[in-house]
């Protein structure tokens, strides 16, 4: 047996135990000829779903046919930034230009593979294994979402600080490749912004079930990719622990020696708790939230995309005289 086979099998093992049910899920891209960690190098003789049934039991499948990636998503954001910044466009042209740019349609595939997730945890109470090949951009996307709309932990300020730090920075999420500002780079993709979009659209819907408003998405999103918080630099934990080598700032490391973006939304929130929304009721959304996912039911984030070339942080920092040195 194959090292993938025994872990799985031992996922579904304890899953009967606690869940009382020995189903898993997988969450993944349509496979093709190339073979990959959950494809079957033996049995040619064998179709696909037969492999899949001999390699994997009580493992089922859940395909996605060619998953957007992060170059899909800048493309889609780009013709997005391209209709914001003209100004003589009527209701009508406007309508069928946002169409064109796919963005809605893309933030709406990923809430209904989150949703469909939430589905499998807790209506058939199965586990769920979510296995992309860029497992930095979807995975952490919809792994993400999913404990966003499970857990009412992860809809407080806290636990979304959590969410935040251990699926994005400490997973590895490539901000500095995703977040190169124009496109300078090849790997440059809005991942975290399109995910904070689809926050923002169970925002939405359900405002009163976030401890966090409007503006601490719109703050969160501008500061990772203004440079300023150490919280945002770099690739991975392992680089921001780094020692840097030039001899100025010799036996510092961006983690130690830069201001943390979550120290300084609690330094903000001290003063005049700028970031908590005032409508915000625990009791009303207790448990699991199912967002509506049809695309006519979703908005455009007119308020953060209106901003002039993501410049909202200023305003907060000044107010702070907060700044990143090294």
């Amino acid at each position: 047996m194959r090292l993938d086979e025994t872990i799985l099998q031992a996922v579904c093992v304890s899953t009967e135990k606690t869940r009382g049910s020995t189903k898993l899920y997988i969450f993944t891209e349509k496979p093709d000829s190339t073979p990959t960690a959950l494809s079957d190098p033996m049995h040619t003789s064998l179709t696909a779903a037969q492999k899949r049934a001999y390699y994997y039991h009580n493992c089922q499948f859940e395909y996605i046919v060619s998953p957007p990636t992060f170059k899909n998503i800048r493309h889609s954001f780009r013709k997005l930034s391209a209709l914001l910044e003209e100004n003589k466009v009527g209701e009508d042209e406007f309508l069928i230009a946002l169409d064109d740019t796919q963005w809605l349609y893309r933030v709406q595939e990923l809430l209904q593979t989150a949703a469909g997730v939430v589905g499998k945890l807790e209506e058939e109470r199965a586990s769920v294994l979510v296995s992309y090949d860029s497992g930095w951009d979807r995975t952490t996307q919809i792994t993400s979402l999913a404990q966003l709309l499970v857990d009412p932990f992860y809809r407080t300020m806290n636990g979304f600080q959590i969410l935040v730090q251990k699926e994005w920075l400490w997973f590895g999420h490539p901000f500095e490749s995703r977040h190169t500002r124009h496109g300078r780079v090849k790997d440059d993709g809005p991942v975290f912004l399109q995910w904070v979009d689809c926050v923002w659209q169970v925002f939405h819907q359900c405002p009163s079930a976030f401890e966090f408003n409007e503006k601490f998405l719109m703050v969160m999103v501008e500061s990772s990719y203004s440079g300023q918080f150490g919280s945002f630099l770099l690739n991975n934990e392992q680089e921001r622990h780094k020692t840097l080598a030039d001899e100025a700032h010799k036996h510092k490391s961006v983690a130690t020696h830069t201001l943390s973006f979550w120290t300084w939304v609690g330094m903000v929130n001290a003063a005049g708790r700028t970031f908590f929304n005032h409508l915000y009721d625990p009791h009303t959304y207790p448990w699991v939230i199912y967002p509506n996912c049809a695309v006519p039911c979703l908005k455009l984030w007119t308020r953060h995309y209106s901003q002039s070339k993501y410049q909202v942080y200023n305003t907060f920092t000044k107010q702070g005289g907060i700044y990143t040195t090294i």
